[in-house]
């Protein structure tokens, strides 16, 4: 084993240091300038003492007070005196020597020292020498530093430091630390610089070929870095391909190569040993996954060195090319306005579809000379030019390299429309037309008619089908008229039904029909359906439906009037009074004046909108019947504007004004009650009084009874002494009154032919008639089921004439 030394500045209290190729002396600076010579040497001085002291301890030698000598076999460190002893100083066959000039060795023998202090470690034979070793004494050895010389190769020496730590787990085993104060950061130096150099015969260059440094793991590398400035991790047995290439430890998923994160252990980027990339997400789908952090900003973007923009992808999944603000999924903006701003060719260079910055699209060709111009690569009728299928691959359109049009159909004809259509989209139509009108003469978006004599001819058949499930649209026509003029008229569709025919036709400008309700459930089928988008607008008149001319309702009319569609609802109170402010009229239509407007013949009943108005204005409405124009656009009937009435509107107020009305009845009728329970309450009073008159009449027609009979007794008396004075008699009726029955006696001269007794009511009407016949005393039994409970008079008629009447009184059971 050679020397092992290492250099400090030359020098030595009293001396001049000697001119050597060493770094710089300590206390020195160099060309940062000289400190003085004496302050050099004391410095100088400071140092050997202390690293004397430093290695005793190190050699474990024990100190013990000597007096200017120490023998050879000491156990102590002697108090060391150049001036006494000068020259060499022997401490347990251990030499610490001092030339007095250049510094220190220690086991170097007499030879003068290469450096202010040098120590030599004694070669061994095939093993790495320990060179110096440092503890703690209460570490038990296991917690130590060493540097030691790593190979075992004799003759040379690998210096190498190692750090060894047991006692703590915590611990970590080897530290470099770099310090400095903060008047010092200043940002000019490194805290810590590794300087490579290679030693060409004491001229120092840059290192090409080595390492500059590696890390490893029992031998097994895990990151170096080359001469050239490449740092390769994972790399073992080849050089970096790149400046930074990093290997992953397998192929698969569950790890990375790279991993990126942010402050807030949020990882940005990762390269995963599979070679996926992830830009904002750890788990990569593809080669290249990335995840915006919003919904509204930039989520990827690529400038050129000037700035300008090339390529960009919003976090709404917008990309932009030659834009920053794309408006569609794909918003191209090219840099010109004659050169091409889209291409694309096959790999033989054959071109496929072109976009030129004028806007003409070409489709099989370089130039195109249209907005749409397709070249095919046939002229027969087997190959298409153009085709569209649905997600079926049914045939929707297609144009043969013959020139046919194919519509819904695989065979073709110069124009064929199929007959079936079918697709999974949320929204289809079978056929679409659309006008669009910019003033001038009349645009028609369909002219097709059909002639014939067959039992059906149809000018257009139309059939849409969709198969697909939840919420979809399936038009069978949808048609959309514009106009961008003033004043003009849209109509989306408009269909004539015309008859030529003779007698039993009919004939349907519009005619809708549903069907297919059959097993359907919880589904709404429109026959025709209208709708109003447009609500706004000063003089504007919105009209879901119009009709000119009579509208006829088998099924009824039907109109909302759910409650969760309404507000502020409020009773409608004074109806009656506004309803009998309105005038009900008979009339007739101007119809010759207004020949246009399809108005009924005849005597008509109404109202008139104008009267209405100022009572209920809101059931009024302005109405516009539209000019009519022919083929050339010369006007046929002129517009109208006029007033229209909602009469259905007039219902809740004829409703309330009955019910009303119907109120003031009521009252009327408790009125009428209670009147007819006060005469009912004195017609009893009067019963009452006239059934006690009855009873006193009764008692005084037993009174007359009894004189009579008196009066006929004395009669009688009379007769047996020769009177002439027999007449007839009527006896008042016993009981009297009476519930059940009654007699009434009579009697009869024999002169008398016929006699009969009558019973009327109070006011003369008849009610009973008895004959009786017999001259004598006679009677008749009245029975008082026969009448109902009252007062009556009954009469003697004799030969036509009234003898005599009284009154009889049937009162209740």
């Amino acid at each position: 084993m050679k020397n092992i030394y290492t250099k400090v500045s030359p020098g030595q209290a009293g001396k001049k240091p000697k001119n050597k190729t060493n770094p710089a002396p300590i206390g020195s600076r160099n060309q940062y300038g000289n400190k003085s010579e004496k302050m050099n040497k004391l410095i100088s001085k400071a140092m050997i003492m202390a690293m004397l002291l430093f290695f005793a301890n190190i050699l474990q030698l024990t100190a013990q007070t000597v007096n200017e000598t120490a023998t050879s076999n000491a156990q102590y460190l002697p108090k060391w005196n150049a001036v006494n002893n000068p020259g060499t100083s022997t401490i347990n066959n251990s030499q610490i020597y001092d030339d007095g000039a250049s510094g220190i060795g220690i086991n170097t023998g007499s030879s003068t020292p290469l450096s202010y202090m040098q120590l030599q470690v004694p070669a061994a034979t095939g093993v790495a020498e320990n060179c110096l070793f440092l503890n703690v004494n209460d570490a038990s050895y296991t917690d130590w530093f060493k540097i030691l010389n790593s190979t075992t190769v004799d003759g040379t020496f690998a210096p190498t430091l190692w750090g060894h730590s047991e006692s703590n787990n915590f611990k970590t085993p080897l530290f470099l630390i770099g310090s400095t104060s903060s008047t010092n950061d200043a940002g000019s130096c490194s805290m810590m610089s590794f300087d490579a150099k290679l030693n060409t015969s004491g001229t120092f260059s840059s290192v090409v070929n080595n390492q500059l440094f590696k890390w490893t793991n029992d031998n097994a590398i895990k990151m170096q870095m080359f001469a050239n400035g490449d740092l390769g991790i994972g790399i073992n047995t080849s050089t970096p391909a790149a400046r930074l290439e990093v290997r992953g430890s397998d192929n698969t998923t569950g790890t990375y190569s790279f991993k990126a994160e942010n402050f807030g252990s949020i990882s940005s980027f990762v390269i995963r040993d599979d070679g996926s990339v992830g830009i904002g997400t750890t788990s990569p789908s593809a080669s290249l996954d990335m995840k915006s952090l919003g919904t509204s900003g930039t989520a990827f973007n690529i400038v050129n060195s000037s700035s300008s923009q090339l390529f960009q992808v919003n976090e709404n999944g917008k990309i932009g090319i030659g834009l920053t603000s794309p408006s569609a999924y794909l918003d191209i903006k090219s840099g010109g306005t004659s050169g091409t701003a889209f291409n694309i060719v096959n790999s033989s260079s054959t071109q496929l579809f072109q976009v030129k910055e004028a806007g003409n699209v070409g489709i099989g060709l370089t130039s195109p000379a249209a907005a749409l111009d397709i070249k095919s690569y046939g002229s027969s009728t087997g190959t298409n030019a153009f085709n569209v299928v649905n997600n079926s691959s049914l045939q929707m359109f297609g144009i043969r390299d013959d020139g046919f049009v194919t519509v819904g159909n695989t065979s073709g004809t110069e124009l064929d429309f199929g007959t079936y259509s079918s697709s999974s989209s949320s929204a289809q139509k079978g056929y679409h037309s659309y006008v669009l009108n910019n003033g001038g003469a009349p645009l028609v978006g369909i002219d097709q008619s059909a002639e014939g004599n067959s039992s059906s001819v149809n000018g257009m058949n139309l059939f849409a089908l969709n198969d697909a499930d939840g919420t979809t649209v399936t038009n069978g026509l949808l048609s959309e008229a514009k106009t961008d003029g003033s004043p003009a008229t849209c109509i989306g569709v408009n269909s004539t039904g015309y008859l030529n025919a003779t007698n039993g036709s009919t004939a349907y400008g519009v005619y809708g029909t549903t069907d297919g309700c059959s097993g359907t459930t919880n589904s709404t089928f429109y026959g025709i359906y209208g709708t109003n988008n447009c609500t706004s607008g000063a003089g504007n008149q919105f009209w879901a439906g119009y009709f000119n001319g009579a509208a006829g309702c088998t099924g009824g009319v039907w109109t909302v009037s759910d409650e969760k569609l309404k507000e502020n609802i409020q009773p409608l109170n004074g109806a009656l009074n506004n309803l009998m402010l309105l005038k009900p009229k008979t009339y007739t239509f101007r119809a010759q004046e207004y020949p246009g407007m399809n108005f009924a013949e005849g005597p008509q009943m109404g109202l008139i909108a104008q009267e209405v108005e100022n009572i209920f204005p809101n059931i009024t409405k302005a109405g516009h019947e539209q000019e009519k124009r022919d083929a050339n656009g010369k006007i046929i009937t002129p517009a109208v504007d006029f007033k229209t009435l909602n009469y259905t509107a007039l219902i809740p107020v004829i409703i309330s004004s009955i019910q009303e009305q119907q109120g003031v009845i009521q009252k009327q009728k408790e009125t009428i009650t209670a009147q007819q329970t006060q005469n009912v309450q004195l017609q009893n009073s009067v019963n009452d009084l006239q059934d006690k008159f009855n009873i006193v009449m009764a008692e005084l027609e037993k009174v007359k009874a009894i004189q009579n009979q008196c009066c006929n007794l004395q009669q009688g008396n009379s007769n047996n002494t020769g009177s002439t004075n027999d007449q007839p008699r009527l006896d008042q009726n016993a009981p009297n009154p009476f519930s059940v029955n009654t007699t009434i006696g009579y009697y009869l001269p024999a002169n008398v032919g016929t006699a009969a007794i009558n019973i009327q009511s109070l006011d003369g009407k008849p009610l009973l008639h008895f004959d009786v016949a017999g001259a004598g005393n006679g009677q008749i039994l009245v029975s008082g089921g026969s009448l109902a409970p009252g007062t009556y008079i009954y009469n003697l008629i004799v030969a036509g004439n009234q003898i005599d009447s009284k009154r009889m009184v049937i009162v209740g059971q």
